[in-house]
This record gives C-alpha cells, structure tokens and sequence, in this order.
C-alpha cells in the first residue's frame, strides 16, 4: 500500500547569536533523556516525542521522527455495528500517536512528510527548547512567486480557514490563536471566512493585531490548520480601473515541496516505510536543488524575513 506524503522544505535560523543552534549536540541530548522526560508533557492537548534515528555529522544530517501524542484524555473512539463508540484502550505508559519523519541539514535546510495529521516543526522547536535546552526556529520556504506576493500584500482583507481534527481545534483554542474568529462553541470539525465585506471600501483591512497574527500564524501553519489563505491587495498590481489589485494565498499549498507515493511500512502499515520515507526527502531535496527551487526559495525567505 502506497501513502501520499507531501515532503516540504523549511529554513532553520538560529534564534539566539549568543547560543546557536547546533542539530548534532541536540540530537546527542535527546538521546540521553531518561524514559521519564521523553515525552513534553505541556497539557494532554499538547504531548511531543522526538526519537532520533541519526544524529548526524559534519556532512551527514540528523535525522528524527517528530511525535504528536495522545494521553488519556484525548483518545480517539472506536465504533462497532451495534455496539456504538468507546474509548480506544492502551496500555499504561503508552500513546496514540501522529509521526513525521524529519531531516535536517548543516546548511539551514529542512524537510519532514507531511500529511494530514502530521505535526509540524514548530513543535520540535518547542521540544529542543523544553527538553534539552536548543534553540532553533524553523521557517517554510515558498517557492519564489510566492514569497514575492506575500512581500506585495498591501494589507489583509479576509482569511478563509478550515480546522477539521479536534486535536487541532484544542490546540488551536489552547494558544489562543485567532480568538478573534473562531467560534466559541465548539465543534468537530470548523470552517471560517471572515473579511471585509463588499460594502466596505476597497481598501479596508482588517485590523492590525489580527493580520499580525495572520502572518506568525504562517510559520506554522500546518500544526494547527488544514487549510489557511489569506485575501489581500497588492501593492504594485492594479486592475484595469486602476485599483489595486486582489491577491490570494493559500499559506499551506503554495510552499516549496514536492508531492510522493511512499511504501508503507510492513509493521505498521498507516506510517511510511522509514527507510524508504528518508530516502525520499534525500531525493526530493536533491531534485529542488538541482532544477534552481532551493536557492532560489531560501533567497525568496532572506528576502521575506527582512522586510517583515
């Protein structure tokens, strides 16, 4: 059985000139945490594991699998004709669990698979910083045009976002994230469009504070939502009557990343093949490179990150 996996692209940045970032002596760290503090326990939304399968070297990168956990309290049901749901019974210690697989290179380039479920990179940045005291943010990188037309946005007429995991809606609810917006009932499943509507003048934009927040949202935006795009006006495009003129950008979809099949693992057939998933961000990463993406995407990101 084939999994479709999308491997994306990030930048990792040290986030302190005094203490950066070394994947090598992180790796080394986690390796040595005891059983008992393997697992980030920030609340039972929020259990992270991070299981290192290479630590690395000067020309080899470290290699990790990035665990989403789920305690008691937030265990998926199963259901049964004619017998209706119950909770999902694991053993003492144990977790259910969503896993990406993760590559990070000396040169500040990384890439995980992600799917669904997957958890995103903001949490391993978490997890080095709780656990073994390493810094490091990781940033994604989009393909050029892309990042040119997020650097184009005037400002924000509207965003259009679709949450459709519970864990990810407590998640999102637990950060705080845009309170704003989101319904206060709760629901399975969620999908808001909110904006400026079309009696508002053409140039009205949200508020700062939520557009703000839109573009932090952006780093990490697949930890937390399926879907998120943003509605805008460009700053140098005009339409034919000479206004500005509207832009869309799904923050997720519209990244440097390359879609793929990947055999599933024989054990565990709703993972990857572990081997075969390394195998492949080696290879996507090669393919990006040679064809020009890569460059030119960390470049779009320099770009990006220094005229925010």
């Amino acid at each position: 059985m084939a999994l479709n996996r999308r491997l994306a692209f990030y930048a990792w940045a040290d986030t302190s000139e005094r203490y950066p970032f070394e994947r090598v002596k992180a790796g080394e760290a986690v390796n040595a945490l005891s059983t008992d503090d393997v697992v980030l326990d920030q609340g039972d939304e929020a259990l992270t594991a991070v299981e290192i399968i290479a630590v690395g070297d000067e020309n080899e990168p470290t290699k990790l699998l990035l665990h989403a956990l789920h305690g008691p309290g937030s265990r998926p049901s199963e259901w049964g004709p004619g017998e209706g749901t119950r909770t999902i019974q694991i053993g003492e210690g144990r977790y259910t669990a969503f896993t990406s697989h993760v590559t990070i290179w000396k040169d500040k380039v990384a890439a995980l698979d992600m799917h669904a479920n997957s958890p995103g990179l903001g949490r391993l940045s978490t997890y080095f910083w709780k656990q073994v005291t390493e810094r490091v943010a990781f940033r994604p990188l989009y393909n050029q045009k892309t990042a040119e037309r997020l650097k184009d946005l005037d400002g924000i007429r509207g965003v259009d976002f679709s949450i459709h995991e519970p864990h990810k809606i407590a998640e999102a609810r637990k950060r705080g994230m845009l309170r704003s917006v989101l319904p206060t009932r709760k629901f399975p499943s969620i999908h808001v469009s909110a904006g400026m509507s079309r009696k508002q003048p053409h140039d009205a934009y949200i508020d700062d504070e939520l557009a703000d927040e839109l573009f932090e949202i952006a780093d990490s935006a697949e930890q937390f939502f399926d879907r998120v795009t943003i509605r805008g006006l460009s700053k140098t495009e005009k339409t034919g009557t000479g206004k500005k003129a509207s832009v869309e950008i799904n923050l997720l979809s519209e990244r440097l990343q390359i879609e793929r099949a990947l055999d599933s693992d024989r054990e565990n057939p709703v993972l990857p093949d572990q081997a075969n998933t390394f195998a492949a961000l080696d290879a996507a990463r090669r393919t990006v490179a040679q064809n020009g993406q890569l460059q030119a995407a960390v470049e779009a990101r320099l770009a990006l990150d220094a005229g925010s």
